[in-house]
């Protein structure tokens, strides 16, 4: 929808005009003549070739206009995402409560390094979600579960230990943690 929008700016400010002087200097056995320099009745240069700020200013606004018209989305203007407000989405996302704010803040880092600043405003504004908001939906749930993000150079860890499969995992704890003294896995675990 953009590009037909700067299509549509770039034929109306540069090949209207000019096709228009061309049809001018068109002679009678389909040559093209060239057009003068200047007025021939009183020298004065011909408005046809100059450059007014009036024109750059019409055909500017005219390039403002046909944009607006295109369907810009709001989130392209709205204010950047929060750490507070990712980590409010995210507790609405995997409902769960006490989420660490500065994984939180690594989380909306890589996010925003691959570009779903966009996405991420949709989601936290509530709107129905499209398919690719969806899956960074799923992406933002995966990454604190997993504690593993995506960034332009490649997967990053955010934490490990802190990661939300633990808790979802009652039977087993990170291999960093210790679950007891030693030999407590002998035992049978206590209800």
């Amino acid at each position: 929808m953009i590009g037909l929008g700067v299509t549509a700016i770039v034929f109306t400010a540069c090949v209207l005009p000019r096709y228009s002087e061309t049809q001018q200097a068109i002679g009678a056995g389909g040559t093209t003549l060239e057009a003068p320099a200047t007025d021939s009745e009183n020298g004065t240069p011909d408005r046809a070739r100059t450059v007014t700020r009036r024109g750059v200013l019409v055909r500017a606004g005219l390039a403002i206009a046909a944009v607006g018209a295109c369907g810009l989305s709001t989130p392209l203007y709205a204010a950047p995402v929060t750490v507070d407000a990712f980590l409010a989405l995210s507790v609405r996302l995997t409902q769960t409560d006490g989420l660490d704010p500065a994984i939180a803040a690594r989380l909306l880092e890589g996010f925003l390094s691959m570009d779903q600043g966009a996405g991420l405003q949709q989601l936290i504004a509530g709107g129905i979600p499209s398919q690719q908001d969806g899956d960074l939906a799923n992406a933002i749930v995966e990454a604190w579960y997993s504690g593993q993000y995506n960034t332009p150079q490649g997967p990053a860890v955010a934490t490990y230990d802190g990661a939300l499969v633990w808790d979802a995992l009652p039977f087993t704890k990170p291999p960093t943690e210790c679950g007891g003294e030693t030999g407590y896995w002998a035992d049978p675990p206590e209800s």
